[in-house]
């Protein structure tokens, strides 16, 4: 793996998908996991690595192709391969790899299992009641089978099938199917209709839940987080979409929240539809869109809760490189709704109208204001120069300037002055202030672990401040930072992206990038009080060991040579007095 690193640039690699500037030593682009104006995503050519100083995203070569590109580890690596020219070492891969995979291909066969189990409830002669809501939906048999759908019958159903069949808890646990409590394990998804969640490969990664009654939990509910499925990289018929894709290179995505949107809509005909699963819409998500297509329909529910959900995704969505256009559904309507309502050609239709990002932003912008009364004419234009003033495209921006000049009775010229100063205006970068370094000071007197952190940071971004020196003679908290430490004494001209393995992004990641975090006006008096901290921490602690020793003892020389050995500690580190 090191060797495979080595051979790779993470400047040539990240070049390949953002526009990158370099500024000092550093390169510089705008963040690909948030939406910002000014580019704060810095990549560490010396050290191989990336951190943005906006989100707190940090990484390797691999943790970003993993990121951006919604890999497994070892796809990632397949990756990096290809880009460098070389064979995957496939039969090179670490303990950690392997023993990754093995769980991976456990959870896919035991939801494998367990989709089939969910599906014969169904057809059963318990099933019929969920049968019947479901054609109550207009959802047919052939729907059903194609989508999977399940239904679980009851909380004990499940793990006992699983059990009886050969599979341990300690399985089921890790595929996330069931919880335990005090009479024992349960289904995660007792007593709902079940909708398997299939990844772009057809494997199923997890499962939802609808609940079917009235009840006090969640209508909604999805199989936790594991190693198979993580929500926020997630979207529910991209197997679908990306097998129609194939097939017939359809023009457009169409993004709506909920299976039921999807499943509704497939029933309908329309086939080429992706669901959010309820979430917010993630950058990880919006990545997985961008490789399947280059135009999103934005669909989601037109009550309160889906036009704000509307508004969060659509720069996500166009910062991913998108075209975005967003669909009007009728007042209080999901998509679901909608399709039942007017049909396949009702729903093509409202398509044929979605308006395209910008247009719609001017148009709720618009609806916020009477433009019938004077004084709301400027304010309205002026909201617009503010929302325009963000476009990265400065010609679309201009061109936009009619539109408002003519709705708000301004001249275009002025506006395209107003326009032009708003854009030169600085970004507001946010500084640390000595308010907030105060507090850090007492955050860091109370927190031994953030101390460790600060200073481990700060020796391997290498700053001049910082010597491996100051942490010789103490032991630090686990053993992964000490082979850290042991790493940079041991390789002089180490790189931090060589930290990163399979499973310690987010822990590398975090020490990597948090003495960055201060600035340079506060980094280096953050050091002093964390180092200060931390061999204080370890003098009273070798203080209690030695006390304990004492009360132990019951040998009177041994006693007095323990007594000076904490009177020279307290000495060194608290001035305190000789005890007797």
């Amino acid at each position: 793996m090191q060797e495979l690193k080595n051979r790779i640039n993470i400047v040539d690699v990240l070049s390949r998908s953002l526009h990158i500037t370099k500024k000092g030593k550093n390169y510089w682009a705008n963040c690909p996991f948030h939406i910002e104006k000014t580019p704060s995503f810095c990549i560490n050519e010396i050290d191989q690595f990336y951190h943005c100083f906006g989100c707190g995203r940090s990484g390797d070569v691999i943790t970003y192709l993993r990121e951006t590109l919604n890999l497994d580890y070892i796809e990632a690596v397949e990756e990096l391969c290809h880009i460098a020219g070389i064979e995957p070492p496939k039969k090179q891969l670490s303990a950690s790899s392997i023993a990754y995979k093995k769980d991976l291909d456990s959870i896919y066969n035991i939801n494998k299992i367990s989709a089939r189990h969910y599906r014969d409830n169904l057809l059963s002669a318990q099933g019929k009641q969920v049968r019947d809501y479901l054609q109550a939906r207009g959802i047919d048999e052939n729907t059903i089978a194609y989508f999977g759908l399940g239904y679980s019958i009851s909380f004990s159903g499940l793990p006992d099938y699983l059990h009886k069949s050969g599979y341990s808890y300690d399985t089921m646990k890790l595929a996330g199917l069931i919880g335990k409590g005090s009479s024992g394990y349960y289904d995660a998804l007792g007593e709902r209709l079940i909708v398997p969640i299939i990844n772009e490969k057809g494997n199923v990664i997890a499962f939802g839940g609808r609940q079917l009654g009235k009840s006090a939990t969640a209508k909604y509910k999805n199989t936790e987080q594991t190693k198979a499925f993580d929500k926020k990289r997630n979207l529910f018929g991209v197997n679908i979409f990306k097998k129609l894709m194939r097939e017939s290179n359809v023009p457009y995505a169409i993004l709506v929240e909920g299976y039921m949107d999807v499943i509704s809509l497939y029933q309908q005909g329309i086939q080429n539809s992706v669901a959010s699963m309820g979430t917010a819409l993630t950058s990880e998500q919006c990545t997985l869109l961008k490789r399947l297509t280059n135009t999103v329909m934005v669909s989601f529910d037109s009550d309160t809760a889906g036009q704000a959900a509307t508004m969060r995704s659509l720069d996500l969505l166009s910062d991913t490189g998108l075209e975005v256009k967003i669909v009007s559904l009728p007042n209080g309507l999901d998509p679901d709704d909608t399709v039942k309502q007017i049909g396949k050609n009702g729903f093509l239709a409202l398509i044929d109208k979605a308006l395209p990002l910008i247009d719609y932003k001017l148009l709720k912008i618009e609806q916020l204001y009477d433009l019938n009364v004077l004084n709301n004419r400027s304010k309205y234009a002026n909201a617009c120069i503010d929302y325009l003033a963000t476009l990265k495209d400065a010609v679309a921006a201009n061109v936009y300037l009619e539109l408002v000049a003519e709705k708000s009775g301004t001249r275009k010229e002025a506006l395209a002055e107003s326009l032009k100063v708003k854009r030169a205006e600085p970004s507001k970068k946010r500084a640390y202030t000595a308010k907030e370094y105060k507090a850090e000071q007492t955050t860091i007197a109370k927190n031994v672990d953030l101390a460790e952190d600060i200073v481990i940071s700060a020796l391997l971004n290498r700053q001049e401040y910082a010597s491996l020196e100051d942490i010789q003679s103490l032991q630090l908290s686990s053993d992964d930072k000490m082979a850290i430490y042991n790493y940079m004494i041991g390789n002089k001209d180490y790189k931090i992206g060589d930290l990163f393995t399979e499973n310690n992004q987010a822990e590398i990641g975090k020490l990597a990038s948090l003495i960055l975090e201060y600035g340079e006006k506060y980094a280096d008096i953050v050091y002093a009080d964390a180092l200060a901290k931390l061999k204080k921490w370890h003098l009273e602690k070798k203080i209690e060991k030695l006390e304990a020793q004492y009360k132990a003892s019951g040998d009177t020389q041994e006693k007095r040579k323990i007594i000076k050995e904490i009177n020279d500690l307290n000495i060194l580190q608290f001035g305190k007095k000789e005890i007797g």
